[in-house]
């Protein structure tokens, strides 16, 4: 997924500074490994627009890892406000799986 630089450092302190350090180096892009293509596109609809209709398990993705490890606060927030009003009880044990357990967030649980 293309995005402009500047709108990704915006929302972290963390990644401002690696791309300042980097500009130069930066040509082909950044690949995010530990992060899904969905919860990509939730951080950028975030920083372009503002968005919150975040959907639970994505949600889960960000604030188990993502939003701590690049200090992206706001979204953080926004998170775990989409968790404590959107999740249901048919999505709990799954998203509270892939949250907590983060050696299982590429699986699917049986449940």
């Amino acid at each position: 997924i293309r995005s402009h630089r500047c709108i990704v450092a915006v929302q972290s302190p963390v990644l401002y500074q690696w791309i300042s350090a980097n500009a130069d180096k930066l040509y082909d892009g950044v690949t995010f490994k530990d992060l899904s293509p969905e919860a990509f596109s939730a951080l950028l609809k975030f920083s372009y627009y503002g968005e919150t209709n975040i959907d639970p398990g994505v949600a889960a993705e960000l604030v188990r890892g993502f939003c701590s490890q690049y200090q992206c606060w706001m979204l953080k927030a926004v998170c775990e406000v989409v968790l404590q009003t959107k999740i249901s009880s048919s999505s709990a044990v799954k998203n509270l799986y892939v949250t907590y357990l983060p050696e299982n967030q590429n699986r699917e649980g049986n449940f």
